[in-house]
């Protein structure tokens, strides 16, 4: 099975208001994240949202939404929870982030691509040089995920196994579009 498991609990603490459902071209962030992981071909999309946080997300039978109870733990308490419970024939996860909502339908099926030809087990988009979002993770390196701690997320991680990591050249800015703060709102509104 291959999965995206979709960030959406994080506390704007940047942005200085709740920033997920904010419009971007037209659909509330998170929910256009959420479309674009469900146009690749995951068996499954998962959605990690703050305790009673309700993201106006599209019906589809692939999504589900999994709390995370302790979002001010930083996005590895996300990464964990979105982790927990995965069916035992999950082969690859693509951690996607709910503030990065300009990737191209386009460049996740790439990446999907790119894993499914190599069989690397770490996947990501480069942009111009950049490193971007989503990352696909092997099921190998499931464990060291949910051994992750604070508000790095799986970068460290990457670095630390970048002789196993592909990077696949994109022409997408959206992959390095992170939406943290309100000027980063106005680029792109």
């Amino acid at each position: 099975m291959k999965i995206a498991v979709v960030l959406a609990a994080g506390q704007s603490k940047r942005m200085g208001r709740p920033k997920l459902e904010l419009p971007v071209g037209g659909a509330p962030m998170v929910r256009r994240v959420v479309e674009t992981m469900l146009s690749a071909p995951f068996d499954r999309v998962r959605v990690v949202a703050a305790p009673g946080a309700a993201p106006a997300l599209p019906s589809d039978p692939r999504l589900e939404i999994v709390e995370n109870p302790r979002p001010e733990e930083g996005i590895a308490s996300s990464i964990r929870c979105g982790l927990m419970g995965l069916p035992e024939t999950t082969e690859v996860v693509a951690i996607a982030l709910g503030d990065v909502p300009l990737v191209a339908n386009e460049t996740v099926i790439e990446l999907l691509k790119a894993y499914d030809e190599t069989r690397r087990p770490i996947v990501f988009p480069e942009y111009r040089g950049r490193q971007g979002h989503p990352v696909l993770w092997d099921r190998s390196f499931f464990g060291e995920l949910r051994n992750l701690e604070g508000d790095r997320g799986g970068s460290a991680l990457l670095d630390r196994n970048r002789d196993l990591a592909l990077a696949v050249p994109v022409m997408d800015p959206g992959v390095c579009l992170d939406i943290d703060t309100p000027d980063d709102y106005r680029s792109v509104s």
